[in-house]
């Protein structure tokens, strides 16, 4: 994501159209993702040294109150997580699902408006699915991810419809 923006201000309303369409992409995005985190946890080879650190660095960043940092370094933690699936196609697939979706939401914001809570509870979230994957939960795993996923969708779109989001 440019900037690593997940929720951001709005630059200028969406058309009703591009709606469908982040709704389409985050559903997408969220099957993939979720079999690469159930891969994750079930992989025999995997290594969550560098995601467990990713961790720590977006709890870094949401204590520098650093949101550009903390964006830039979620979408790390992802991608650090899904090559973990040990399927490097897959991971490639969920990689590029996540900048289509920039695509198409990106031309709509301009910098991020998510408040320290909602950053706090997104990095929780993170915690849930890495533990998940380290006690070889995959189940679990996924639940946590797709309601995670199913988090950010909500906030995109209703970043992207603007202040008029919650009248419609």
């Amino acid at each position: 994501m440019q900037n690593g923006a997940v929720v951001a201000r709005l630059a200028r309303a969406a058309p009703d159209s591009v709606i469908p369409d982040l709704l389409y992409r985050f559903e997408v995005c969220a099957v993939l993702e979720s079999h690469a985190v159930y891969r994750a946890a079930l992989s025999p080879s995997r290594d969550l040294r560098a995601t467990r650190s990713l961790l720590a660095c977006l709890n870094q960043a949401l204590l520098a109150r650093d949101a550009w940092e903390w964006h830039r370094l979620h979408l790390e933690f992802h991608r650090a997580l899904n090559d973990q699936s040990g399927n490097l196609v897959l991971a490639g697939m969920v990689e590029r699902t996540h900048h289509e979706l920039e695509t198409v939401y990106l031309p709509y914001i301009d910098e991020p408006a998510d408040s320290l809570s909602n950053l706090w509870s997104l990095q929780s979230e993170h915690r849930k699915i890495l533990s998940c994957v380290e006690r070889r939960e995959a189940t679990a795993s996924v639940q946590h991810t797709r309601a995670h996923l199913a988090g950010l969708r909500d906030q995109v779109v209703a970043a992207v419809r603007g202040p008029l989001a919650f009248a419609r």
